[in-house]
């Protein structure tokens, strides 16, 4: 790392001298919703800077904690964390190896693709940290979610149907079942295709500030029904779901997960007015769901 840009980030008191300087020296890379990366050219190597608001402060030493879990342990599909600074004002920048590829976000993907998916994910799931890694269980785990979610579904402006179809999933077996989903291996806590980017001949992750513990078959299903992946048609997930050899029990948490997540996905995108075609298709999808349950 070039040793001016080096002393910025062990001297800079606030975020926006960090982003003055580094908007200088690098070049912004667009699709962050929630940070600011740039990829800045070094002697060895290019390398990536992650910067967090101070209100994420927290996520980026999460991301930062399981990214140095992941490189332990072997893994090479996700950035290598190089170093982690903290300005006066509480932001963070991480700094980590650039990962090549564009990303598979809202793309309809074809075979290769697909297998590449499930070659990175089964490397990733195959993984075995020590039980004392700095890994915590990821938000979307029952039965925490199960409850953040029934809160969710209370309050937001839904049809009456859609809280009919709820409540009597909510008294199913299905919930049941998920409450006996615990997690059993790392996954990235936030399956967005926008983050799996494919250089022609395989695939990379990039942002873990949600990785951690999962359940391996919730995060199978939250991969399907994330908003990111509707571009994809369900034969096609079908083939995907087919090479994990789920048996029959897991078969029936995977399709009682897709369930919740697509509570989730209506729940979540109710109150966006643009968003109600999307919403009508997703309704028509959970219905197609229990239907088939």
């Amino acid at each position: 790392m070039p040793a001016t840009l080096l002393n910025v980030l062990s001297k800079s008191a606030r975020r926006a001298d960090l982003l003055a300087h580094v908007a200088g020296v690098g070049r912004e890379l667009h699709g962050g919703l929630n940070n600011a990366v740039f990829v800045v050219e070094t002697f060895h190597q290019p390398v990536c800077l992650k910067l967090f608001a101070p209100e994420r402060s927290a996520f980026g030493r999460h991301e930062f904690a399981v990214l140095q879990t992941l490189s332990l342990a072997g893994f090479r599909r996700a950035p290598e964390p190089f170093g982690l600074f903290e300005s006066d004002d509480g932001s963070l920048v991480i700094v980590e190896s650039f990962v090549e590829g564009s990303s598979l976000g809202n793309a309809r993907l074809d075979h290769r693709q697909l297998v590449g998916l499930h070659e990175a994910l089964s490397e990733l799931y195959a993984l075995a940290p020590p039980l004392d890694a700095a890994l915590d269980v990821t938000q979307g785990s029952p039965p925490g979610f199960l409850e953040r979610l029934a809160a969710g579904i209370s309050t937001a402006p839904l049809e009456p149907s859609v809280h009919r179809l709820w409540e009597a999933w909510f008294a199913s077996d299905q919930v049941d079942l998920l409450r006996r989903s615990p997690p059993d291996t790392v996954g990235r806590g936030d399956p967005n295709l926008a983050n799996c980017l494919w250089d022609g001949n395989g695939i990379g992750f990039v942002d873990f500030e949600y990785g951690g513990w999962v359940n391996k078959v919730l995060e199978l299903a939250n991969h399907l029904e994330h908003v990111q992946s509707l571009s994809t048609d369900e034969a096609s997930w079908a083939t995907f779901v087919d090479w994990w050899q789920l048996d029959q029990t897991d078969l029936e948490r995977f399709h009682a997960a897709r369930v919740m997540y697509c509570f989730l996905w209506i729940s979540t995108l109710a109150d966006h007015a643009d968003r109600r075609e999307l919403v009508r298709g997703r309704i028509d999808h959970l219905v197609s769901l229990l239907d088939h349950g």
